[in-house]
């Protein structure tokens, strides 16, 4: 079973944006347990999409509104588990990777209504799923696998180790990746690739973030967890040729975790302390801390269609009690934060101990749903302290 902090150290799914489309039909609720109570009822305001119960996947909830209330499976979880959740890029459709860790290999799930009901594709030997476009995603261990709502197919191992990953929102078999060996970059849906450019003193575990409109447009971080390592984060690398030039942001942004908005205008790094860019991750500005003692992974939402909204959830830690796990939601035009508690099974801690806790990782807004968010629940082990 492995130790929360080795959790830490793998790598969060972003979602950017929110497709226009015919609501699907309403969801029927399966028939409550005896003794049950039923679950909230929760409707997407632009969409009329009703979901009242998950059915066929325990592991992700929704919320209708911020967080507040959440729709779940009757099923309880179980077990320890990390739970990415991604968009595929098309009204309504969603795919989940649901890793054991203490089992076998991660098994991945397909949703076409919005995150009420879920369908198994098999197991995969697959760690990671990128976010998608045009109903295309992409998963990789070894291998890359192209995740559609029909079929999952084989494309054959990358020519290099991949730590991000991300897919042209023109064109879903246009894709680029980033990693020690370079960066990659596929027009043909990875049947054949070719090297555009370096990556300056790679690490073993960095942040990358492409600009999902201009994959030339990319930021790069030698360390994603500065804090985890006890480092001072490292600045922030910024190319605009896929990664053949590269210059060092200014300003007081460092990473921590890097994203970018659709259009690239917009850059975030965010970690204990969150900076902005307005000008595509050449230079940064502190915004906000608005947990002091938040710590942990921060699983980024993203940013619908507003460049200065950010939504991000996280926990965190306290000396002795119970974790707080929550949603956080960042409006620059109030230049407010507002905290949500996510009511999850959040595991206590107390003189080294702790208990099996609830967090969520991975989130993305749902296509073709204006307040629709899919929220990943993953499962950490409870730890004792080393005697």
């Amino acid at each position: 079973m492995l130790p929360r902090r080795l959790l830490h150290a793998l790598p969060l799914t972003l979602s950017f944006g929110c497709s226009a489309a015919a609501p699907p039909p309403a969801v029927p609720s399966a028939t409550p347990a005896e003794g049950a109570l039923p679950p909230p009822m929760a409707t997407d305001p632009a969409s009329g999409h009703v979901c009242t119960e998950i059915i066929g996947l325990s592991d992700v909830a929704l919320t209708f509104d911020g967080g507040k209330t959440l729709v779940q499976s009757r099923r309880p979880r179980s077990g320890v588990k990390l739970v990415y959740v991604v968009s595929l890029g098309a009204p309504y459709t969603l795919a989940a990777l649901v890793t054991p860790l203490d089992g076998p290999n991660p098994e991945l799930f397909i949703s076409t209504d919005g995150g009420c009901h879920w369908t198994s594709r098999g197991h995969k030997e697959a760690l990671h799923v990128a976010a998608g476009h045009d109903g295309i995603a992409y998963a990789w261990a070894h291998e890359l696998l192209a995740v559609s709502a029909g079929a999952v197919r084989q494309l054959g191992p990358p020519p290099g180790t991949i730590d991000d990953l991300a897919v042209d929102v023109a064109d879903s078999r246009h894709i680029r990746f980033a990693g020690p060996d370079g960066v990659f970059d596929s027009t043909d849906g990875a049947a054949s690739w070719r090297k555009v450019g370096d990556i300056a003193s790679p690490s073993n575990t960095p942040a990358f973030a492409f600009a999902p409109a201009d994959l030339n447009h990319v930021l790069y971080s030698r360390e994603r967890f500065p804090e985890a390592v006890q480092m001072e984060p490292p600045p922030i690398q910024l190319s605009r040729d896929g990664g053949r030039s590269w210059a060092r942001s200014t300003g007081n942004g460092r990473a921590g975790e890097l994203c970018l908005s659709a259009g690239g205008s917009t850059a975030w790094s965010f970690g204990p302390t969150f900076y902005r860019s307005v000008d595509g991750g050449a230079s940064f500005a502190k915004v906000a801390t608005p947990i002091p003692s938040l710590a942990g992974d921060v699983a980024r939402v993203g940013a619908q269609d507003d460049p200065n909204v950010l939504v991000l959830a996280g926990y965190e830690t306290p000396i002795k009690g119970t974790w707080s796990t929550f949603l956080l939601r960042f409006d620059l035009h109030s230049f407010e934060w507002k905290r949500q508690l996510l009511p999850l099974d959040a595991g206590r801690f107390n003189d080294g101990y702790t208990t099996t806790s609830e967090s969520v990782r991975g989130a993305t807004f749902v296509p073709g749903e204006t307040s629709a968010i899919c929220l990943g629940i993953t499962r950490s082990p409870g730890i004792e302290p080393l005697r």
